[in-house]
């Protein structure tokens, strides 16, 4: 039971650790989401012109 406590209390450590790198991880997500977001309206916009020729 005590060896339970001390590995999830390991866990929380690494993952509040973690979490500062997941934090700067996730802005460059959200970099690459608006750049495919941009990317797919572009698409979309140019497939619909063509369709609607």
């Amino acid at each position: 039971m005590l060896l339970v406590l001390v590995l999830v209390l390991v866990l929380v450590l690494v993952l509040l650790l973690e979490l500062e790198l997941l934090l700067q991880l996730l802005e460059r997500l959200r970099m690459l989401v608006l750049v495919l977001v941009l990317v797919l309206v572009l698409v979309l916009a140019v497939v619909g012109h063509g369709v609607s020729w």
